[in-house]
Formats: C-alpha cells, structure tokens, sequence
C-alpha cells in the first residue's frame, strides 16, 4: 500500500474524513473491506469496537456508525461512499487524533487479501 492510499484531514474538532484508495470499487466490495476493516480494529489492543450491529445489519456503516474507544475515547465510524470513512470523535482530545488516524492505517494495511481492493 502506498502512502496516499490512506490519507486522513480534519473537517472539525470532532469529525475526520479518510480517504482510500479504491480501484473501482463497487458498495458490496467496499463494504465487505470495511466490515474486514472493523474486524482488524476489533482484533487491535488499541481499539475496542463497542457495537457489533454491522454484523447483521450493513446499513449501520452509513446510518449511525460503528462505536469504537481508542485510548479511553469513544469515536464512530462511518461510510457512506466508497473510498471515504468518517470518523466522529466528539470526546476525543485533539492531540489523539493524529495517533487514532495512524492506528487506523495500521489497521487498514493488515486487511487481508481476499478483502482488498487492489
């Protein structure tokens, strides 16, 4: 993966937008990435993912997110269109944003193969 493949900006002190590479993708292949994605961070000592909903129910990507805490913090992510995930980090302190964005590329280059859009 190169290093624009997974880039982030702050939108406010509460939201993020990431962007990736997608290749083309299209919804289903994009929400299965992110559903691999979400698995990893599950996985992650730094993370804890504290709603499962998008296990049964795809829509919660888009509608209200996928709870999560990072160092503590809760934060949401969400995706309506592929290529773009935005984080709602309302509590987090902004000095923690950089490090989330960077554990969640850390995430985002051990999704597995079969999941990746490349």
């Amino acid at each position: 993966m190169k290093d624009d493949d997974f880039q982030w900006e702050r939108s406010s002190y509460h939201d993020t937008f990431i962007h990736c590479a997608t290749a083309g993708a299209t919804h289903q292949q994009w929400r299965s990435r992110l559903v691999a994605f979400v698995q990893l961070l599950g996985q992650a000592p730094a993370f804890h993912i504290t709603d499962k909903g998008y296990q049964r129910f795809a829509e919660v990507l888009v509608t209200e997110g996928i709870g999560c805490i990072f160092r503590g913090h809760p934060f949401s992510v969400l995706s309506d269109i592929p290529g773009e995930i935005i984080l709602m980090h309302p509590e987090l302190p902004r000095s923690l944003v950089e490090p989330l964005c960077k554990a969640l590329k850390d995430c985002w280059q051990g999704i597995p193969e079969q999941d990746a859009l490349t």
